[in-house]
């Protein structure tokens, strides 16, 4: 069609770019609703040559190509039903590294902390968005090794890749709230990248207390402190707009109620572990437990965190453009329910937690 019917290259470059917008609004839809997509990845014929000068479309249709390869794998391991194909986990890692680095080169969340530094020479929003879109499907690809069935010594190896990952996701989304105006205009994408963290921090913290004492030799150095702090990080950012965004409101919602799951049903598991567990520790846990769904922002020391507010004003506007076929600026908020099918789940897993792999891919 592009080339037969449409005659000049400003006509076909506004087709590719209606198409890659109906395809990605497609998939973000079928995740919203848990339906199976209406488009085919082979359903249209782009030329990529048409979307070069818009880069967040074109990676995110260049993310579709990819994104059916990880449904099977991942809800297989939900289930329970066979033990996890680490070849196949390690392939889907890497595919989504060589997809980062396409379209981002060599730039990850490792350098969040030299831009946050000079936060004029932080690069486009676009790229910023996708470097944070590759570390969502990362933790996606990290959850099926904390599942309550997930073979302990498997868990033992990525604990310390999950931790690294939540405390740089959460701790660089502070401070780009902080620091920038990019986390507030581009809200309900950030909003759910957040809460895919979240999920896997929450699939964590349960398997951990769980498991803890086989796992107590295990825990990253600081582990209690580093989990505190990505959600003090988490709730902060979903307090602050939890008047304006319902996801928001739910995340910090759920976020609370885990604590408080956590405290009440994890309390006689720590009591009988404490022996074993560094007197540093013991002391940490004690001074900083969360209170429960009425903890105020000084109960788990929410004000710890300075805030500057200084805004850096985005210079690539027409980014806003290319992001309107992507749901940001339709007015309404993405949920982020999921079938999850019967599962017997303990007490800290919580209702309605979106198990839809899609629902973070594309939202």
């Amino acid at each position: 069609m592009l080339n037969h019917i449409l005659k000049t290259d400003p006509q076909r470059r506004e087709a590719s770019a209606i198409m890659c917008s109906v395809i990605i609004l497609d998939r973000q839809w079928s995740a919203m609703t848990g339906l199976p997509a209406n488009f085919p990845n082979a359903t249209f014929s782009l030329t990529p040559t048409f979307i070069t000068d818009m880069p967040y479309l074109k990676a995110m249709y260049m993310l579709i190509q990819i994104s059916d390869r990880f449904d099977e794998p991942i809800s297989i391991a939900a289930r329970g039903k066979t033990r996890i194909d680490d070849d196949v986990m390690e392939l889907l890692v890497f595919q989504i590294q060589q997809w980062q680095k396409k379209c981002v080169g060599d730039k990850d969340l490792s350098d969040m902390e030299i831009w946050f530094g000079e936060p004029s020479n932080l690069p486009p929003p676009w790229l910023l968005l996708l470097i944070y879109r590759a570390a969502s499907i990362k933790s996606l690809l990290l959850r099926p090794y904390f599942f309550p069935t997930s073979d302990i010594e498997k868990s033992k190896l990525y604990l310390p890749e999950a931790m690294e990952l939540a405390v740089r996701v959460t701790g660089s989304l502070f401070k780009l709230d902080n620091v920038t105006d990019m986390y507030r205009n581009q809200r309900p994408y950030y909003q759910h990248i957040l809460a895919s963290i979240c999920a896997l921090m929450f699939l964590v913290v349960g398997y951990i207390e769980k498991h803890r004492s086989t796992m107590l030799p295990y825990l990253t150095p600081g582990y209690d402190d580093q989990i505190r702090e990505c959600f003090v990080r988490a709730r902060t950012l979903s307090q602050k707009y939890g008047d304006v965004s319902t996801a928001a409101k739910d995340l910090g919602k759920r976020i609370r109620e885990l604590c408080h799951a956590m405290e009440t049903y994890g309390k006689a598991q720590r009591e009988a572990s404490e022996e074993a567990i560094p007197s540093s520790t013991i002391a940490f846990q004690s001074n900083t437990t969360f209170t429960g769904p009425s903890a105020t922002s000084q109960d788990i020391g929410l004000n710890n965190e300075p805030r500057e507010e200084v805004f850096v004003p985005m210079a690539d506007r027409t980014f806003e453009a290319e992001m309107i076929p992507f749901g940001a600026n339709f007015g309404f908020e993405l949920p982020m329910e999921g079938y999850h099918g019967p599962q017997d789940t303990p007490p800290w897993v919580l209702r309605g937690w979106p198990a839809n792999s899609h629902s973070f891919l594309f939202q």
